[in-house]
């Protein structure tokens, strides 16, 4: 049976002075070699050690209140800290209530410099680690945190004052790191790969989670450094069809099965965002990828973990169509999604419309027009019909069938299109039966 501890070493000491210039400690299954040295002569124990260990878990070696803060079944270290926490009052909730105990910070002083194979914390593995932190009177400084994680290189910088309310500010620069395992980590969401480089400096100050997370100050950046997928979008498959579409329900049922499924391939997610009173907001992160490009705006709510973002795309390879809006609300983890198709709706209406203008102006029958018509608007779902639309059609009916009585023949207008050649008036009851007819079809 393996031993929990063993320990061999050279002490000297003195009253004011321990000093271990050789140890080899294995404990918890971490062997831990270097040298240690501590002084008694001061308000505190100051503890100076240079040490290299293996695998490392850091929950083996906080004391209890660092670990689980002021009761035992608050915040637990092995705990993923960005799920809802385990025994917390506030049942249900992501962030915790409790208060956070950093009174062990205030035990000693140190001076620590590690290499480890490997440091475990918060169920995230860092290989490679290189450690440096200062602790002095309950302020902690981490100098230096580095390794791999997520398939990537990451540097940290952090001070916590965990003298009063708890105050944190940390800086935090990923390289090349693994999109699909940040984002799974942090915020459950796994339909993303690529490689990433990340970049940011945030601050806040509480006495629990929720405070904390709700004051939170700051920004950074990211950018992709690899081809990537995004899963549920399939801009390619949209953008393909469109040539094909002249009514207006095609295009809302290919708009939606187009947001429902299947995968785009992009080449650069790239963008900037700040942190104001924990909400993280930003308008300048894009997305290029096969088919069109992404614009995202909005806000995230760190502290209710909740979201109100945008996306709006172009259709690369159709600049005259209108651009798609996804809109993104409601819970991070299971995000409600809704898609504004007015403007493309209306594209395709006057598209159609003035097909069947020119039709007619060029010697066709009305009742070329009117199939034309009747099927752009019977495919779609006339009860949902916007008044924009409807207001478009029925300006295009009236260049149509030469309402106004007007003898100029030169050009109309459509609204949000090109100008168009207008048919000969002709002469026509008050009641034009083509006109009812059209007027039918709207209101159907």
């Amino acid at each position: 049976m393996k031993s929990p501890l063993t320990l061999v070493a050279e002490v000297n000491g003195t009253p004011e002075l321990l000093s271990v210039p050789k140890i080899d400690l294995t404990v918890a299954e971490a062997n831990i070699i270097g040298s240690i040295e501590i002084e008694f002569g001061g308000e505190r124990p100051r503890l100076t050690a240079d040490l290299r260990a293996g695998d490392v878990a850091v929950a083996h070696f906080l004391a209890p209140a660092v670990v689980y803060g002021s009761d035992k079944n608050a915040i637990r270290a092995e705990s993923n800290p960005s799920a809802p926490t385990v025994g917390s009052a506030d049942t249900g909730k992501r962030w915790s209530g409790r208060p956070i105990d950093l009174t062990g910070l205030g035990a000693l002083d140190a001076n620590i410099k590690l290499q480890a194979d490997s440091i475990t914390f918060f169920n995230q593995k860092l290989g490679n680690a290189r450690l440096a932190l200062h602790l002095d009177d309950g302020y902690l400084t981490i100098e230096q945190l580095s390794g791999r994680i997520f398939d990537g290189e990451i540097e940290l910088s952090a001070k916590i004052d965990g003298r009063a309310a708890p105050i944190v500010e940390v800086s935090v620069k990923l390289g090349d790191g693994d999109i699909q395992q940040l984002f799974s980590e942090i915020a459950q969401i796994d339909g993303v790969t690529g490689k990433i480089d990340a970049e940011f400096e945030i601050s806040g100050q509480g006495r629990s989670q929720q405070e904390l997370v709700a004051s939170l100050n700051g920004g950074g950046r990211i950018k992709n450094t690899s081809e990537g997928t995004i899963d549920g979008i399939n801009l390619r498959s949209l953008s393909d069809q469109m040539n094909e579409l002249d009514d207006v329900g095609d295009f809302i049922n290919l708009a939606r099965t187009s947001f429902e499924g299947g995968s785009s391939l992009y080449t650069e997610l790239s963008g900037h965002f700040s942190v104001v009173n924990g909400e993280l907001q930003t308008d300048d992160l894009r997305v290029v990828a096969d088919g069109g490009v992404g614009d995202i705006v909005g806000v995230i709510d760190l502290a209710s973990w909740t979201q109100d973002l945008s996306v709006t795309f172009t259709l690369t390879d159709h600049p005259e169509i209108p651009p798609i809006k996804l809109n993104l609300s409601g819970s991070l983890d299971k995000p409600s999604q809704s898609i504004q198709t007015g403007e493309i709706e209306k594209f395709l209406l006057e598209r159609g419309l003035r097909a069947a203008l020119r039709e007619t102006a060029a010697g066709g029958e009305l009742g070329v027009a009117t199939k034309v018509i009747e099927g752009l608007i019977s495919k779609g779902d006339p009860q949902n019909l916007s008044d924009d639309i409807r207001g478009v059609a029925e300006a295009l009916i009236d260049q149509l069938i030469g309402v106004d009585g007007s003898d100029d023949r030169e050009v109309g207008s459509v609204p949000g299109g090109s100008p168009v050649p207008l048919p000969i008036p002709v002469d026509k009851d008050p009641e034009d039966p083509f006109k009812n007819l059209i007027q039918e079809l709207l209101r159907e």
